[in-house]
């Protein structure tokens, strides 16, 4: 949680952090919306990751970074 807001996952690796949010599909707006404006409330410099498994499940939405699975378990293992 970040403040009342939800965030599925927030990693650390020394310094570094990374915000993630997974869905399996954004089919719509008020999915985007529930996925993204989270993060978009978030004010630090840190990555900002959407993942999901949408076919087009690439580029940014508002500066956050939306990635396929497949691409972000390549990635980041």
């Amino acid at each position: 949680m970040i403040g009342n807001k939800e965030i599925d996952f927030m990693a650390r690796r020394g310094e570094d952090v990374v915000y993630i949010q997974v869905a399996y599909l954004i089919p719509d707006t008020a999915t985007r919306a529930r996925e993204f404006d989270n993060l978009l409330e978030i004010n630090d410099a840190y990555p900002k990751i959407v993942v999901s498994a949408d076919p087009l499940a690439h580029g940014s939405h508002k500066g956050i970074k939306r990635i396929h699975i497949y691409d972000f378990i390549r990635e980041f293992r």
